[in-house]
């Protein structure tokens, strides 16, 4: 198993160096995965309408067979790929605008509490809703900073499976 560890750790960081190469191929990737996961979905569906009992769903099999075909259409339509990677890219700008006034609303009753909390979370939120008027704004910039996320996670990741495996038998 240590040398299992080892092994996956090195592969998963040198995927996380390979992904600080091509940051926008690997936030693009993410349409693809969100396909198969659909995918998955329907043939699951699929599957429990069949196995069903004392009678099939037939509702749950062709809901299942539609979102098996939603899935495909997904995974094979370049403009809807498109279209979801730039759905995200605007999610993450409303999240950040959202959490951002959240932060600014809690740190302004923080004040009251303790003037340094409050006034760091009121920067905080300040900067996220920058953040978030910035992917609006600029949504290639955000696809690029989230590829660079993913990255430095799978680089993070590797590093922290080589350590847990190699000190596997300290713990």
């Amino acid at each position: 198993m240590k040398i299992a560890g080892i092994v996956l750790g090195v592969i998963t960081a040198l995927l996380g160096v390979y992904a600080f190469c091509v940051p926008l191929g690997v936030f693009l990737g993410i349409s693809w995965v969100i396909a198969v996961l659909i995918i998955v979905n329907g043939v699951e569906s699929i599957a429990d309408g069949v196995a069903s009992q004392p009678k099939k769903d037939t509702g749950k099999i062709v809901l299942g067979a539609l979102i098996v075909l939603a899935g495909i259409f997904l995974l094979f339509s370049g403009i809807l790929r498109f279209l979801t990677d730039m759905m995200m890219v605007y999610l993450i700008g409303g999240a950040l605008i959202l959490y951002g006034i959240f932060q600014i609303v809690a740190g302004w009753k923080k004040k009251e509490i303790s003037t340094g909390a409050g006034v760091i979370s009121i920067i905080c939120g300040v900067i996220s809703v920058i953040g978030g008027f910035l992917a609006f704004g600029h949504p290639f910039l955000t696809m690029i900073s989230v590829g660079y996320i993913i990255a430095f996670n799978l680089i993070m990741q590797g590093v922290n499976m080589i350590v847990i495996a190699v000190n596997r038998d300290k713990f």
